[in-house]
């Protein structure tokens, strides 16, 4: 969960084709194992993910560029792919394909990633990639931009994005779906802490992870269902969807990265024990 601090630092090349022309790879491998033991009976539940991806950018020149990756997850057979070519200039970036809009790439993990293999419950209900259209601004000398985005989901459905990052540390965004509010989010990076707050129409969530020794984390991550509805007597009908904190530490050793923790979840009313390793 706090793996949201790892970024996306796996094993990269980069090759200078020319002064203006480079070429860069990203490679990334991943295994999660994941028991669950009941606080209410002696069911045990075992899930291992094993994730493969790479990533591939080329810069034929300084203003253009071109950025494609793909992801495999061989327990959940999910295939995460991404293609896209753009203009990119000191205050002006132009980019379309398929690709994840501006809430998606502001505040959920990439997909090639250590970060994307162990992504948070919150993060996950912000959209994910599409045919996509974005343009941002960034003012000269000051840390902020400004970025919009056009999803095509289907030749009925649009998405609607924009949001700003104010110097790496605090991001916002919003989305709606044609006419309709989609979804809000505000993620803040610190030093010592991080936390992400996700609103839609059906969820509100929230994430937050804290170092307090050295590579060892505390982490929340919890959320409702329900939150806009009302029932017959006019109460807000609302359910947990999830519910779960807990204890993380992170290790390296040579090539090999990964952590070990432990942590409880209410609405499965399990006691989870996490071990997860990556290249």
């Amino acid at each position: 969960m706090i793996i949201l601090s790892l970024g996306y630092s796996q094993a990269q090349t980069t090759v200078n084709l020319s002064k203006d022309s480079t070429f860069s790879g990203k490679v990334y491998a991943g295994i999660v194992g994941i028991t669950g033991f009941s606080v209410e009976s002696s069911d045990v539940s075992v899930a291992i993910p094993i994730r493969f991806g790479a990533s591939l950018n080329w810069n034929p020149s300084k203003a253009f560029f071109l950025q494609t990756f793909g992801s495999y997850d061989l327990g959940s057979k999910l295939a995460i792919g991404s293609f896209s070519a753009g203009i990119n200039m000191s205050w002006f970036r132009l980019q379309f394909g398929y690709f994840g809009p501006v809430s998606t790439v502001n505040h959920r993990p990439h997909p090639v990633s250590a970060a994307g293999q162990f992504e948070t419950w919150t993060t996950s209900l912000i959209p994910g990639g599409g045919t996509t259209a974005t343009v941002s601004f960034s003012p000269k000398k000051k840390p902020l931009s400004f970025s919009l985005s056009c999803t095509i989901r289907s030749s009925t459905q649009f998405e609607y994005h924009g949001g700003f990052v104010f110097d790496e540390k605090l991001k916002v965004s919003a989305w709606a779906t044609n006419d309709k509010f989609g979804g809000g989010v505000i993620t803040y990076n610190g030093k010592k802490w991080r936390a992400t707050l996700v609103g839609t129409p059906k969820n509100i969530a929230v994430f937050c992870g804290v170092d307090v020794y050295k590579s060892v984390s505390i982490y929340f991550d919890a959320g409702v269902d329900s939150w806009l509805s009302k029932n017959s007597e006019g109460r807000t009908n609302l359910s947990l969807a999830r519910g779960e904190f807990g204890i993380l530490n992170s290790f390296s050793y040579k090539f090999l990265k990964g952590l070990v923790g432990v942590g409880y979840a209410q609405e499965t009313k399990q006691v989870k024990g996490y071990l997860f390793l990556h290249i």
